[in-house]
Formats: structure tokens, sequence, C-alpha cells
């Protein structure tokens, strides 16, 4: 027979589980809705966001990088560096200075949607070229 500190325990953790998958939920959709404003900023349709290895391709382009650098993001330590890499050089074709790339490095939920949503404006030609 159970006893009644083991019920409300398990109904904590099954109520703890149901609220980190409502926030990984809305923490998805937030993250759509904001990648999806920096891409159509960079001249791409906003649903590409939506699309995990498709999305990561996309700002691949957007920082100016061949596609095939997806595969580099299979190493384990490397792919945290190119991130950053992608992260600094988005800032650049946004206009942002060196602390707004840094900001965009270590903390991106709360300076991407500064890009996504803010005045900034995408600054590279057909051909890659910063204009």
């Amino acid at each position: 027979m159970e006893n009644i500190g083991s019920i409300g325990s398990s109904f904590f953790i099954e109520f703890l589980g149901i609220i980190i998958a409502i926030a990984l939920l809305l923490s998805l959709v937030i993250n759509y809705f904001v990648y999806g404003k920096v891409f159509e900023k960079a001249g791409y349709p906003a649903y590409t966001a939506a699309i995990p290895v498709y999305k990561t391709i996309i700002l691949l382009k957007i920082a100016d990088f061949s596609a095939w650098m997806i595969l580099v993001f299979l190493l384990p330590v490397i792919n945290l560096v190119l991130l950053a890499v992608i992260s600094i050089r988005i800032a650049k074709f946004f206009s942002k200075s060196g602390g707004f790339a840094v900001g965009l490095v270590f903390l991106p939920y709360i300076f991407f949607p500064i890009i996504g949503y803010g005045v900034a404006k995408y600054k590279v030609d057909y051909f890659g070229k910063l204009v």
C-alpha cells in the first residue's frame, strides 16, 4: 500500500513535467516568430524558421557561409564556435556593433528579437558583399 507522501510527490513530478513541456512549447513558438522576422528582413520566407535543419542552413546563408557548413555542426565543440561566428557575422550584416554581437552570442533570446523587430536592415547584396 502506498503512503500519502508518495502520491503527493508523484503528482508534483507529473505537474512539473507538464509545466516544463508547456514552457518548451512556448519557447519554440517564440523562437519561430523571432527567427521568422529576422529571415524576412534578410529576404527569406518566415516559414523556414519552423524547419529545424533548414533554419540553420538559412542562418548560414544570412551570415554569408556555404550551406555545406551545416556538416561542421556535427563536430562537438567546433559547432559552438561556429554558432558564435555566425552570430557575430549576422550582427555585422545587420549593422550592429561588436558589443551587440557579443550579446547576440551569449543572450540570443534577447538580441535576436531586437534585430527581428527593430529597425535594423540587412546590408548584403545578391553576391554576398556588404553594402
